[in-house]
């Protein structure tokens, strides 16, 4: 899977909210992952693809860091497992990056990718919330407020080691100048 990772500080926040949810509701499976925002959804190839990586890595590379704001909560309504989750304000930044990444990658390893529409957001709770449950934590959590923003900087390559997801790449992203300059005048 290619992810969006939140900086530490903004993770700890946000798994501090789905654990809520988790006590809560005695809902567990969106604890298994880290928090991220999906990039392009977890895949199998049979071969590795480390030198398949060099393509996306420079494409990466060129392409410049961008800031994401997430505000409040949503859902996805669906009959059979809905979703409850923090909404990424709309980016176009985001969708083009989106977009590209795509291309690149599926031109670099051979992964089916079946077009859809992109929506990024972080997961509060899926998959074992029970359908007649999901009434009332709508309810619930369309009336909490939650704020964030940050800075992407790079995109993750993770790999599942049949127990967690690992880290398996960073692929890091063009720093803009101002950013640059910040950092070394602060």
């Amino acid at each position: 899977m290619f992810a969006i990772v939140p900086p530490p500080d903004i993770a700890q926040n946000i798994d501090a909210e789905r654990r809520k949810f988790s006590e809560k509701y005695n809902c567990f499976k969106a604890l298994k992952p880290p928090v991220h925002i999906t990039l392009f959804e977890p895949f199998t190839l049979d071969e590795p693809i480390d030198n398949d990586l060099e393509g996306i890595e420079k494409w990466s590379a060129q392409q410049a860091a961008f800031e994401v704001r997430l505000k409040d909560y949503a859902f996805f309504e669906n009959h059979v497992s809905p979703v409850v989750y923090l909404d990424v304000v709309k980016n176009t930044t985001l969708s083009k990056l989106h977009t590209g990444f795509v291309a690149r990658l599926t031109t670099d390893l051979p992964v089916e990718y079946r077009p859809k529409a992109y929506k990024p957001h972080i997961t509060i709770g899926y998959r074992d919330i029970p359908v007649d449950l999901f009434p009332k934590i709508k309810t619930d959590y369309s009336k909490r407020k939650f704020e964030a923003k940050f800075m992407v900087n790079s995109i993750f390559l993770w790999r599942h080691d049949s127990k967690n997801w690992q880290v398996q790449r960073e692929f890091v992203l063009k720093r803009l100048e101002c950013e640059a300059l910040q950092t070394s005048f602060f």
